[in-house]
């Protein structure tokens, strides 16, 4: 985006523009909601339950979602040694399998992944709506 014509433009106040502010807090809500859906369909072993923001950091590497979960799970959900378990394990042919109460749960993963996109939909049209009372209200300005 170096191109970007308003690369140098200041970024908006988050006061003033009250349309995207509630698109973020819908957004916020709609993922708190699916974070809770999801509690009981993330995967642990031995009581260990992989933190998500480790996993989203060794998918960010180029590692396969299962072999983050793993990962993360058996580095204790340390960054480092959890890409030094993958790494040690890369050639294991069951690296990339799900964890077993991951696949005999898929239908709250499911579950889970829908709520998130029902909440996603929702802050969409909130934000499509106060979009359209800002452009009515600005014709009705003009006029």
């Amino acid at each position: 985006h170096i191109d970007d014509a308003d690369l140098n433009d200041p970024l908006p106040d988050p006061a003033s523009d009250g349309g995207n502010l509630a698109q973020a807090q819908a957004q916020a809500e709609g993922s708190a909601a699916a974070a809770a859906a999801s509690a009981a369909a993330k995967p642990s072993i031995g009581g260990v339950t992989a933190d998500q923001a480790v996993v989203d950091q060794l998918l960010g590497m180029g590692f396969a979602e299962n072999a983050c979960i793993k990962g993360a799970i058996h580095g204790n959900n340390n960054i480092e040694e959890a890409s030094n378990w993958i790494f040690s394990h890369i050639d294991d042919t069951d690296l990339n399998d799900p964890l077993p109460n991951q696949a005999s749960d898929g239908g709250a993963l499911a579950r889970a992944k829908a709520a998130e996109a029902a909440a996603a939909e929702e802050a969409a049209r909130a934000a499509a709506e106060q979009q359209a009372q800002r452009e009515a209200e600005a014709a009705a300005a003009a006029a």
